[in-house]
């Protein structure tokens, strides 16, 4: 098994895709970065990329092997947007169709073409950011909270998959970062009283204190990238203050079925 030392990173060119480009990079990591605008990104190797569309990312895979002469061995999806906030029957449909193509479609195709090209080498990672609302009711963000959802889920099936085809090496997982203050944030508070009151005293709680330290979200991506280390675990979600070295030395590779994924409670 062979260190996973080359990146491809979607949304890279800004917030938490960008803060990981930058330091896989200064850690000698072969790094892209895929991305609508090449903002902050003059140093790192940068293709426009639309994740909703699949010849576009198919295109970002392309120019990665071209620079870097080989498929990437993690590929990581921070692409995504927040959508229409509001109450379910005023925001607009086109809005809502758009954060879905965005965000679960875009997830879709990033991780179909990375589970392909993988296959060559039988080994790798694929990473998937959640949001708010992925495994509870949030009143007002229904496109956000509903994509990031139907991400949750492919992460189960796709991973499922890998492993009755005989790809226990390739895992595909989701990061729940927690509290981040992105342009989201600010899209929230210029929402006001239509994101809701609890959402509004996130944001400002976030702006004030900065929310989920970058070293928390880097750790655990570390963690996904070392097939050593987290010995091949899989299709699960995993918060970013979770203990999950502790997981893996307790179960190695018999986590618990229900363990990080999203799952019904029944009704007795």
């Amino acid at each position: 098994m062979i260190d996973l030392r080359s990146i491809l990173i979607f949304g890279g060119t800004k917030g938490i895709g960008n803060m990981l480009a930058e330091y896989y990079k200064d850690s000698g990591y072969k790094v892209t970065i895929a991305g609508r605008h090449a903002v902050s990104a003059s140093r790192l190797n940068f293709v426009e990329t639309d994740v909703s569309r699949e010849e576009s990312v198919t295109k970002a895979f392309n120019a990665h092997s071209k620079k870097w002469g080989k498929a990437p061995d993690v590929v990581i999806n921070c692409a995504g947007i927040q959508g229409p906030i509001g109450n379910s029957w005023m925001i607009p449909i086109d809005k809502f169709r758009e954060t879905l193509n965005i965000n679960l479609m875009g997830s879709f195709i990033v991780a179909r073409i990375a589970a392909r090209k993988m296959l060559f080498s039988g080994q790798g990672s694929i990473i998937m950011f959640s949001g708010g609302g992925a495994v509870y009711g949030r009143p007002n963000f229904n496109a956000y909270a509903i994509s990031k959802t139907g991400v949750l889920r492919m992460v189960e099936i796709i991973a499922e998959e890998l492993r009755i085809a005989g790809y226990p090496d390739i895992i595909i997982n989701a990061v729940a970062p927690g509290a981040v203050k992105t342009g989201m944030t600010d899209e929230i508070l210029k929402a006001g009283k239509k994101a809701g009151g609890k959402a509004l005293r996130e944001a400002v709680e976030v702006i004030k204190n900065g929310g989920t330290p970058a070293r928390e979200i880097i750790d655990l991506v570390d963690f996904l990238i070392d097939l050593k280390r987290n010995k091949g675990i899989t299709g699960r979600l995993i918060h970013v203050r979770e203990d999950y070295d502790k997981l893996i030395q307790k179960y190695g590779r018999k986590v618990p079925e229900d363990t990080g994924k999203i799952r019904r409670i029944p009704i007795k």
